[in-house]
């Protein structure tokens, strides 16, 4: 079995991506290549930091904590905790960090907080505030809008792409695994955090069947609505006819992690339909609405404002006038250099006049001494 320290070859991937979402690829799993990249750098860094005090050793026990996940899924956290603990029969440590991993991995959640030690030491669970089951946990993580937009305010703008923000709000794009931070905008920085993985997203809503056989017919456990709505944002900020800008104008802004600028393709999918209207998203119409308000400001330098074509009569202005500008310079230029040459042109002139009547007042002199000779 391939340990979690080791390198993940073609076929380990290919059980990866199976297993998680029942996907069985033969050949190109490149649409799949950030998501691996990400798992094999999750699972080697725990396996150098925890070491031996990790409950999981390979790519197989983090499938099992997996398989445990979907066939409890309406079970509680603690109840999850003492499964994953009585699969791991020779092992003495705590398996949080080991469901923080799996959970990490495949739902792109973190580890609840209830998932901690009792005073006594042992490893109960605290059930205070304890979700019920762990699509309730999920459902708590990711946020939820009641309150809906007026109409009139409602559509979000058609130029309304991470490409513009980046382009002309000096925004920063980062990118997050965990779902509950996507669409966070940090106005200070100026960083909006988008969750990448769009083949993961596709996979979760379509994957059905037994990928093995301890594992019931694998049911989605985020819920459709959350998978949809972000599917949707992705859509919006990254749109199919924008798939060339996502790899010049984006990776100048991304997020450095290790000294490299990370930056995924998320145009290995097919095109996904998508919704403008903010009332239709439960989760993320809040954090829409704020981009929206975003989007509409201003742009904070002249460079973005020449190139800022959502106001195409504003651009035309601010063109004119920066080519007037430069006009009254050249012919400001043109007209110095021109005065300056006439007047050199004049001072030469009077030079030459000067040196004429000097000869000529020489040459009357001579001959007034000529005549005085004579």
């Amino acid at each position: 079995m391939a340990k979690l320290e080791d390198p993940i070859d073609q076929e380990e991937e290919r059980l990866i991506v199976k297993y998680l979402w029942n996907q069985d690829i033969e050949e190109d799993i490149s649409q799949y290549k950030s998501f691996l990249e990400y798992y094999a750098g999750q699972t080697y860094g725990m396996a150098f930091w925890k070491g031996s005090k990790l409950a999981v050793q390979t790519h197989a026990d983090i499938r099992h904590i997996i398989g445990i996940f979907s066939k409890h899924r309406n079970s509680g956290m603690a109840e999850i905790y003492a499964v994953v603990k009585q699969s791991f029969p020779g092992y003495t440590g705590d398996v949080k960090d080991s469901i923080d991993l799996a959970l990490r991995l495949w739902l792109a959640v973190r580890r609840p907080n209830t998932l901690s030690l009792s005073k006594s030491g042992d490893d109960t669970i605290s059930r205070e505030s304890e979700p019920s089951s762990l699509i309730d946990f999920i459902h708590r993580q990711v946020p939820s809008v009641s309150e809906e937009v007026p109409p009139a305010e409602s559509e979000l703008d058609l130029d309304f792409t991470a490409h513009n923000l980046v382009q002309y709000c000096n925004v920063t794009i980062y990118w997050t695994h965990s779902l509950a931070d996507h669409l966070k905008f940090n106005p200070v920085g100026r960083e909006l955090l988008i969750y990448p993985f769009k083949i993961c997203l596709y996979d979760h809503q379509y994957c059905n069947g037994q990928a093995f056989a301890e594992v019931e017919p694998r049911r989605p456990i985020l819920s459709n609505d959350l998978i949809q709505e972000t599917l949707w944002s992705l859509s919006l900020l990254f749109p199919w006819k924008d798939r060339n800008k996502n790899t010049t104008i984006l990776p100048k802004r991304l997020l450095r992690r290790g000294g490299e600028k990370k930056t995924h393709t998320l145009h290995t999918c097919p095109p996904y339909d998508y919704k403008r209207n903010v009332n239709d998203y439960r989760h993320w119409r809040g954090r829409l609405v704020q981009l929206q308000i975003l989007s509409r400001t201003q742009p904070k330098s002249l460079r973005q404002a020449l190139f800022d074509k959502r106001n195409t009569i504003q651009l035309y202005t601010l063109w004119t006038a920066v080519i007037v500008f430069f006009l009254t310079i050249l012919f400001g230029v043109i007209s110095s250099v021109t005065g300056i040459m006439q007047t050199k042109a004049s001072l030469a002139s009077l030079e030459v006049a000067k040196q004429a009547l000097e000869l000529q007042r020489g040459s009357t002199l001579i001959e007034q001494g000529q005549k005085d000779r004579v």
